[in-house]
């Protein structure tokens, strides 16, 4: 995942102002830094994520599409013999 710019430094300040020891207060803010690195997504991400759908779509598109051609061939044959059956 991509970077997520957190300011630990300003977590820790105002931890530390609203009373909070100042080495707890860094672990915290390094902590938090860490769950938002680690579990939310970014635009970056959502934009790969998007590209990846993108391609695998023009892909099962590409095997449908050949798997309806196929099948039209399949058909046109099977006409064919029973016109001949038909016929002789």
């Amino acid at each position: 995942m991509s970077s997520l710019a957190f300011v630990t430094h300003k977590f820790v300040t105002d931890l530390t102002k609203a009373g909070l020891d100042t080495g707890m207060a860094e672990v915290l803010a390094n902590h938090y830094a860490s769950l938002m690195d680690d579990r939310i997504a970014t635009k970056d991400d959502i934009e790969f994520l998007r590209k990846d759908i993108e391609s695998m779509e023009e892909r099962l598109n590409t095997r449908i599409i050949g798997a309806q051609l196929e099948s039209i061939v399949a058909i046109c044959a099977m006409l064919g013999s029973l016109m001949v059956i038909l016929q002789g």
